[in-house]
């Protein structure tokens, strides 16, 4: 018999959480956790500034007007950070070990 993967499991394991950049004590720029849709747009991206886009979401011309006239250090910096905290570095789109049955 083949092992069966409960869809439950997916979902439980995936607890991603928002990426939050500082900017002062008493501001922040929220960054919520790509959905599927967005996963697979970031695959297919050719461009740093379409990878920022979809990476960055609804904040994006808050992290561009910070950051388009700095180094380019700071753009491959944050989108490094970025693609850590979102875990988009360790398995290619698609993988994931949810629990399988027997």
């Amino acid at each position: 018999m083949s092992k069966t993967y409960k869809f439950d499991s997916y979902l439980a394991e995936a607890r991603p959480t928002d990426f939050a950049l500082e900017l002062s004590h008493d501001e922040m720029i929220v960054i919520g956790p790509p959905d599927v849709e967005t996963m697979l747009k970031m695959d297919e991206a050719r461009t740093a500034r379409r990878m920022l886009e979809l990476l960055c979401g609804d904040q994006y011309s808050k992290v561009y007007e910070l950051i388009k006239h700095r180094h380019s250090g700071v753009l491959e910096r944050l989108a490094k950070d970025m693609r850590a905290h979102f875990n988009l570095e360790n398995e290619p789109s698609g993988g994931g070990r949810a629990s399988s049955t027997s």
